[in-house]
């Protein structure tokens, strides 16, 4: 949070603030202010703080764990006997032949919408180190709707145009596996991000605050994935055809939420980021992860976290950056008055039920304007 905080005052405020003033920076009525720090300007910042730290993260996450997802396989699927064969309630076989089935399914079904096969696999891959990083956020974080695969199809685009399977933006040929790709986890679009892997770790993060075992969440997920998949493929076609749902709310405007992104670079007017700076940013935040990771490992003083600095270009912070400022000077006198036993023991637990009290209060709107028809 004080990374996340810092860096937003610094490169959010201070930078475009002394960039516009000194010449080197434009400016014009009109700009959206929350984004100007981030594509505005000979840094784009943006870019470097949520895509390439966060493939960074993700990165750093599988080689600092390499050792446990290793046993985790080579138990689960038969290839080692000795060793941890669960955790928390969970068999290491259910862990590892859901990963590889989830793994095949999600190929198969990037084939069947009539995309490249190996861009197909090189996406569920790239998708799943990405998400590795989002994953880590949310763990010493607060939730936000970011990310959506949208901000990271133009990398996906890069990524298959040096691999030959397609040529500059825009090309058509691309148009199948873009959209496939972005489809991949549910997040085409910052409004389904929380069907994504990040979002339902929040589930994880909640019930070890509360003592719940692992396989009890699991139990939730697959409720959620089964429920989700009922309501997004039935419920909801239903209710926008048969009920009338699209004559009085509308269809969701994807064609400004998300469907742009893929759109222009296959069909429409490309822009930026383009490759090279794509390639830049990512190996410059696996570079910069791994440097601050071990700095923090060896030096108690050193605060900088690599998630807070990829925190400072969320959407929530750029809407609540002030509060997030408040938030740890909060956090600093709690933890310095009360002490971290307190705060483990009773703030924390009362969160976890003030959001669930929240979340009960917006599903029920939520159905009740669905069932009245209620415009939003």
């Amino acid at each position: 949070l004080a990374t996340a905080t810092l860096t937003w005052i610094s490169f959010g405020v201070i930078y475009p603030t002394i960039g516009v003033r000194a010449g080197f920076l434009p400016y014009s009525p009109g700009y959206d202010v929350s984004l100007y720090s981030q594509s505005v300007g000979p840094i784009h910042l943006g870019w470097f703080w949520e895509i390439g730290i966060m493939i960074g993260v993700g990165v750093w996450m599988i080689w600092r764990y390499r050792k446990h997802i290793v046993q985790v396989f080579a138990v689960g699927l038969g290839r080692k006997s000795e060793g941890e064969s669960e955790d928390s309630g969970v068999p290491y076989r259910i862990a590892a032949s859901g990963a590889v089935g989830t793994f095949v399914l999600t190929v198969l079904l990037f084939a069947a919408m009539g995309g490249n096969i190996l861009m197909g696999i090189i996406g569920t891959i790239y998708f799943t180190i990405f998400m590795f990083g989002w994953i880590r956020l949310l763990a010493e974080s607060y939730p936000t709707v970011d990310p959506d695969t949208s901000m990271y199809v133009p990398q996906y685009y890069s990524i298959g145009q040096a691999l030959g399977q397609w040529g500059p933006p825009p090309d058509p040929n691309a148009l199948n596996s873009v959209y496939a790709w972005g489809s991949i986890g549910g997040l085409m679009g910052l409004r389904q991000t929380g069907f994504g892997m990040h979002s339902q770790f929040m589930t994880y993060k909640i019930s070890a605050m509360n003592n719940v075992e692992a396989k009890h969440v699991l139990y939730i997920s697959v409720i959620t994935i089964i429920s989700g998949a009922i309501a997004v493929q039935f419920l909801s076609p239903w209710w926008y055809t048969v009920k009338g749902g699209a004559n009085t709310i509308g269809f969701v405007a994807y064609n400004i939420w998300a469907m742009d992104y893929g759109w222009n670079l296959v069909r429409g007017t490309p822009t930026p980021p383009y490759a090279p700076e794509l390639a830049g940013d990512a190996i410059a935040g696996i570079i910069f992860v791994f440097i601050v990771y071990t700095l923090r490992a060896r030096y108690a003083w050193f605060f900088i976290n690599p998630v807070g600095v990829a925190l400072s270009g969320s959407w929530a912070t750029w809407n609540m950056g002030f509060g997030s400022f408040i938030a740890f000077i909060l956090k600093v006198i709690l933890i310095r008055f009360a002490g971290p036993k307190w705060i483990q023991s009773r703030y924390q637990p009362f969160l976890a039920g003030a959001f669930g009290g929240y979340s009960l209060v917006y599903y029920a709107a939520a159905i009740t304007a669905s069932l009245t028809r209620v415009p939003w």
